[in-house]
């Protein structure tokens, strides 16, 4: 009887260079600023920089405005990015394999190809993502510190940070990395913008609150919407909080996230290729255990009980394609987090603006009725639900970056991870800007349909288990769900 060995795909290399530091063969070792597993700018290390190079330089001849990203050999894909000019990313990833071994001792190797492009090119561009609101950028670093400084920073970053990748869940969530938006009925809406004024009549210092329910934006007043994507991602990653980043106070349980209900994939291991599956709708179930629900300042001041333990200026990030400074603010109240980011040139002399009176009466406000206008909004959200459940889908809209799913409800993920996969490639499919397509219609093995469309910045990838229908009504049935998704555009309240 043959037996069968079988290793998922793992992350093998990540490197980040600069060519300017080291233009000679003499000083080539240079140009590495850092590399995962090892610092040591080793041979292989240094092929493989040399390597994605040669492939950007000659692809670059062909007129391509995004040379050589995607190096695809039998065992491995490579992504290759330029996020700042003159500073490279190199990520090295080893497909995962099935390897048969016969009753003659004879062996055969299957790699499996199941790794998104867009999926890995998001992956990366996180990573560079998760450095800058922290730090606002490779360049600036340096300048404004040293390429000593730069280079031990970026090692004990990123060597945290790649230990938690799991490259084995890739999905739609990874290539989109949207932002989960509930879209409130007027009554909550009305609530909300009552709360939101009473606040910054109160504290006319607080611009842009962002109210959260779990993972899910119910208020932004961002005018910037990369800005908005920055602090969401940065919050609701499963990771923030459960190690210090001298940003989020260490005041929760050890081991803890920030904000710890964001999904991490799509792939349920057990369930048909065809079930309907979750019904996708929001959880408030043990949500509001008093013995563990927590309430205090994530970013601000620590306090003991009611008592202020010190006065604080608040922590500074980075926003914005060009790294403006903020101060940032984030209160949690069991599910409910409110977070406020404040340009720095706007604020003054911060010692006259965050006094221990601010601090406290804030506390107080939010005590009182944070939690409540969240819930109210993120209830609504769920009673409203109707045509989306209809069919197990994944839709996302570039112009809010919101992505909404049927595929994570409840009890967790439910895609069955061969639909998933294949989803993931009508996807890439779609992004190919040679092929022109806007939609795909695949059926399964089961008869099932599998669906990808694209039009308007708006991305519709779904399962219709109906298998009588003929292509025209597909069709149909696919805008009428589209449509249903497009009304329901989240709205800054």
């Amino acid at each position: 009887m043959a037996r069968t060995q079988s290793e998922g795909p793992r992350l093998v290399q990540f490197t980040i260079f600069s060519p300017a530091l080291g233009p000679t063969e003499e000083t080539v070792d240079r140009q590495i600023c850092f590399s995962y597993p090892t610092l040591d700018a080793s041979d292989s290390v240094l092929r493989e920089v040399g390597l994605a190079q040669a492939i950007i330089n000659f692809t670059a001849n062909f007129g391509s405005s995004r040379p050589g990203e995607i190096i695809k050999t039998r065992r491995h894909v490579s992504v290759v990015t330029e996020p700042e000019d003159g500073w490279w990313m190199l990520m090295k990833i080893a497909r995962g394999f099935t390897t048969e071994t016969r009753k003659d001792g004879t062996t055969s190797t299957k790699y499996a190809s199941n790794l998104p492009d867009e999926a890995l090119k998001s992956l990366v561009g996180r990573a560079y993502r998760s450095f800058q609101i922290l730090h606002r950028g490779f360049r600036h670093f340096i300048e404004s510190r040293s390429l000593s400084a730069f280079k031990e920073t970026l090692e004990d970053f990123y060597t945290r940070y790649l230990d938690r990748i799991n490259v084995s869940g890739l999905d739609l969530l990874t290539t989109f990395n949207g932002i989960s938006l509930i879209d409130p009925q007027r009554e909550s809406s009305l609530a909300i913008l009552a709360f939101i004024r009473s606040l910054q009549t109160t504290f006319p210092e607080l611009r842009q609150p962002l109210l959260l329910w779990d993972h899910h934006v119910v208020y932004s007043g961002f005018k910037d919407l990369g800005s908005l994507h920055q602090i969401y991602d940065y919050l609701t990653d499963p990771e923030t909080g459960k190690i210090n980043d001298n940003i989020i106070n260490q005041v929760k349980q050890k081991g803890e996230a920030a904000i710890g209900t964001r999904p991490a994939s799509l792939k349920s291991p057990a369930i048909s290729e065809t079930s309907s599956g979750s019904d996708g709708r929001i959880s408030f179930s043990a949500k509001w255990r008093t013995s563990t629900r927590f309430c205090g300042f994530l970013v601000g001041p620590i306090f003991s009980g009611d008592a202020l333990e010190n006065d604080s200026i608040p922590k500074r990030v980075y926003l914005g394609d060009n790294g403006i400074e903020h101060y940032l603010i984030v209160y949690q109240v069991g599910s409910a987090t409110i977070a406020f980011a404040l340009p720095k040139a706007s604020i003054g002399n911060p010692q006259t603006v965050f006094t221990r009176s601010f601090w406290v009466n804030l506390k107080i406000f939010l005590d009182d009725r944070l939690a409540e206008v969240a819930e109210q909004a993120a209830r609504r959200e769920a009673e409203s639900e109707a045509i989306e459940q209809t069919y197990q889908h994944f839709y996302y809209d570039s112009t809010t970056r919101r992505y909404k799913t049927t595929f994570v409800g409840t009890r967790g993920a439910s895609g069955a991870p061969e639909i998933i996969d294949c989803l993931d490639e009508i996807n890439d499919e779609l992004t190919r800007p040679e092929l022109g397509l806007k939609e795909i219609y695949l059926k399964t093995k089961n008869d099932a349909w599998l669906v990808g469309q694209k039009s308007g910045g708006r991305t519709l990838l779904a399962v219709v288990p109906k298998t009588d229908m003929n292509l025209n009504q597909l069709e149909q049935e696919s805008k009428r769900l589209s449509d249903a998704l497009a009304r329901r555009t989240y709205r800054l309240v």
